[in-house]
């Protein structure tokens, strides 16, 4: 669920945008033990996207299932 865990202050935050968007999906897959369905629906995300989102960050674990094109 979006808003869980501590808050990440951005005031003044001269982060890219995908600097901060590989952390947050880093951290969904290890809070959720690598399973990718429940770090999907803890961000908000479609797996789709999640496994698009891994493979263009170079994230562990981009391979859709069998039969499932991401």
């Amino acid at each position: 669920v979006v808003g869980e865990g501590p808050a990440v202050p951005l005031a003044g935050c001269d982060l890219p945008l995908a600097v901060v968007e590989k952390a947050v999906i880093a951290a969904a897959m290890s809070r959720h033990g690598g399973n990718k369905s429940q770090a999907a629906r803890s961000l908000g995300i479609s797996r789709k996207l999640l496994y698009s989102k891994l493979r263009e960050y170079g994230l562990g674990g981009a391979e859709a299932p069998d039969g499932e094109e991401a």
